[in-house]
């Protein structure tokens, strides 16, 4: 049975508070601790903070307990059932207007929430917004140069147009750190409101992919997030092992084959107009001869299993073999 303790916040004659931070946790009690009191030192204090911890079996829950601030919730669960999962629970209890995700070994900038929510206030069609971020060891030391690819990787991403963020989650994967994201609750609804289960280890890229398609989103240039990089940690998503790298690319794929249905017949010509072989293209039976060909291109060099999966479907009906031969 899960165990529930829950305190309300109170700002002023409003129970709501403005951001709801969720922080899903297993087996961090080394970092702990310090991620917390990131989140409860934030200059900017109207918000609830939903700890969800995952059936630890270390001394997180001690942890935890020891903090008495009241704008803190938690909940642990009877069973360990994996980090998507535990941010949807999070999800869930999430009364605010805004939602920020914590990972339980990063550490935040005390400004952090104050300094994006004043951008999100000032740019409402914006989704979310995301932060610089610094690389931090096991021992919360500058590693920006010992991990110099994970940094690279977070600090090359750019501010793009709709279109050209989904061509690079496509082709080069995600590079969004995402304990840096402040989201509109609003949009994030927009979007199905929910990490999906089927991509643990990349439910982040998953999502950041429904929410580009739909509404825009902004990095800005404030260092604002510690992010720890451990590269041989059990119970952690990050690492650089041999299996890590295969799951990334089997999710990666798995995304490519389900992105189409995500999209809107119109979604899909706004962003994809330019690959069409046929620039016409406009029937959905020519539509789905352009998806076919795009998905035999976009796997990687000899490596079309998705697109000969689309075509296999397709080649079985009549009107679409006969625009596939056109």
């Amino acid at each position: 049975m899960i165990g529930l303790r829950i305190n309300l916040h109170m700002a002023g004659d409003n129970m709501i508070p403005k951001i709801s931070i969720i922080l899903p946790n297993y087996n961090s009690e080394k970092y702990l601790k310090e991620t917390i009191e990131s989140v409860l030192n934030q200059t900017y204090r109207d918000f609830e903070f939903i700890i969800v911890d995952d059936a630890s079996t270390d001394k997180s829950m001690d942890i935890i307990r020891s903090f008495q601030d009241s704008r803190i919730k938690y909940i642990q669960s009877d069973r360990n059932r994996q980090v998507a999962y535990t941010a949807n629970i999070g999800r869930e209890m999430a009364e605010g207007e805004y939602i920020a995700r914590i990972d339980s070994d990063d550490i935040w900038d005390e400004k952090k929430l104050e300094i994006q929510l004043k951008f999100m206030e000032e740019n409402m069609n914006i989704a979310a917004c995301f932060s610089r971020v610094d690389i931090i060891d096991e021992n919360s030391e500058n590693a920006n140069e010992k991990y110099q690819v994970i940094y690279d990787m977070f600090e090359k991403a750019k501010n793009r147009s709709q279109k050209e963020w989904l061509e690079i989650f496509l082709t080069e994967g995600n590079c969004l750190c995402h304990s840096s994201a402040l989201m509109r609750k609003e949009f994030f609804e927009d979007i199905g409101g929910f990490y999906n289960l089927a991509y643990v280890g990349a439910e982040d890229y998953e999502l950041w992919v429904r929410m580009i398609i739909r509404h825009p989103i902004y990095i800005l240039d404030d260092r604002l997030v510690k992010y720890r990089w451990e590269e041989h940690s059990a119970t952690k998503i990050s690492g650089l092992t041999k299996e890590k790298v295969y799951m990334a690319i089997n999710l990666q794929m798995m995304l490519k084959s389900h992105l189409f249905e995500y999209m809107t017949e119109e979604e899909f010509v706004r962003y994809f107009k330019d690959t069409f072989v046929n620039k016409e293209a406009k029937t959905p039976e020519e539509l789905e001869c352009e998806r076919a060909s795009y998905l035999l291109r976009c796997s990687g060099k000899d490596v079309n299993f998705l697109g000969l999966q689309k075509c296999a479907v397709i080649l079985n009906q009549l009107g679409i073999l006969n625009q596939m031969e056109k």
